[in-house]
């Protein structure tokens, strides 16, 4: 989520049913209290061979490695004993044809051969799939939104929507979305494989399917897709999860930014104010000046077409990623899989 979206007023404060920090926070404690009484009546049943035994393994911790102590600095810091490596940055080549990063003369089409802008959910799959390899791999990254003012010279944050050029706003739609790579590890250092056959990018252009209860909908259907079926782009990929069939879920989250126009103007109002697209400042990225689908008067389905959650199987380059509607529309803060055992 970016941070305009977390700081600014809104005219209707959003809906949520999740439970305040403080809330958790509070339970936490409770629950702590309670779990401490429990503890001190089982004390005599704990001198126990049996129980002993049991409660010895589980208050051990597969975390042995030193604590951290409270830093405050500009330095990164990291337990004794472990090394850290940047495996990728904004614009490092994930393919053999990528250009090298130049930052003036990025456009869209060098942008869509490069790593992506700013990490959300990030995700090490070992290869093959269903193996338990820790040097091999694909590294499944979203990325959920950019600072425009931050990755271009000659920005400010108050005048950057006037200032981007063309080029610089398809290399935003091109940063965004998820890259998904190969890595390896070869004596102790890991790089990117860039000739890896799974290596791919999606982003803001990418050709995407639309499944389930919605699909094929009157209010999905637009000029360029009459059928209600096909969608160009993902916007805002927040977090994520692996499924046990080993496809990606990405949660679109804040899709409203990169929208411009009168929301006024939109039908079924009441939807547009509890699904948070009731603002007055949208398209961070001016996205709209080159796309006139992302302008509500030029394309009035258009918006409803994302805040969607997004299947992507990164072991198929060849299968194109799949809005799944029946999990609902919504500004999604991630797509989590739960295993039960």
């Amino acid at each position: 989520m970016s941070d305009r979206q977390k700081t600014r007023a809104r005219p209707t404060r959003r809906h949520t049913f999740a439970p305040s920090y403080g809330a958790i926070l509070e339970e936490g404690v409770r629950r702590r209290s309670v779990l401490k009484g429990f503890l001190a009546a089982m004390g005599a049943a704990a001198l126990s061979p049996a129980l002993g035994t049991a409660h010895a393994e589980a208050a051990g911790s597969s975390l042995t490695f030193p604590e951290l102590r409270r830093v405050r600095d500009t330095a990164d810091h990291w337990p004794e004993g472990y090394e850290r490596q940047i495996l990728a940055r904004w614009g490092d080549a994930l393919f053999a044809d990528s250009p090298e990063f130049d930052i003036a003369t990025l456009d869209g089409k060098a942008a869509e051969r490069q790593f992506g802008y700013n990490n959300d959910f990030t995700q090490f799959l070992p290869l093959p799939w269903g193996e338990k390899s820790s040097d091999h791999g694909l590294m499944v990254v979203s990325h959920e939104y950019a600072t425009p003012f931050l990755m271009f010279p000659g920005l400010t944050s108050e005048d950057y929507r006037e200032k981007l050029t063309d080029h610089q706003i398809r290399a935003i739609m091109a940063a965004l979305g998820v890259s998904i790579f190969e890595v390896r590890k070869t004596d102790g250092k890991w790089a990117i494989v860039k000739d890896g056959k799974y290596n791919r990018r999606i982003h803001m252009s990418t050709e995407i399917g639309i499944s389930g209860p919605a699909a094929g909908d009157d209010r999905l259907k637009t000029k360029a897709d009459p059928t209600g079926t096909i969608v160009f782009g993902t916007i805002s990929n927040c977090n994520g999860g692996i499924t046990p069939w080993g496809t990606m879920l990405s949660g679109e989250e804040g899709a409203m930014d990169v929208f411009a126009g009168d929301y006024k103007k939109l039908p079924n109002q009441d939807l547009v104010e509890r699904q948070g697209w009731d603002e007055d400042e949208n398209d961070i990225y001016s996205v709209s000046r080159i796309e006139p689908r992302f302008k509500f008067e030029e394309e009035p389905n258009e918006w409803m077409r994302f805040d969607w959650v997004v299947e992507i199987d990164p072991f198929d380059p060849s299968a194109k990623p799949v809005k799944r509607t029946s999990l609902g529309r919504m500004t999604h803060e991630g797509g989590p899989v739960l295993r039960r055992p």
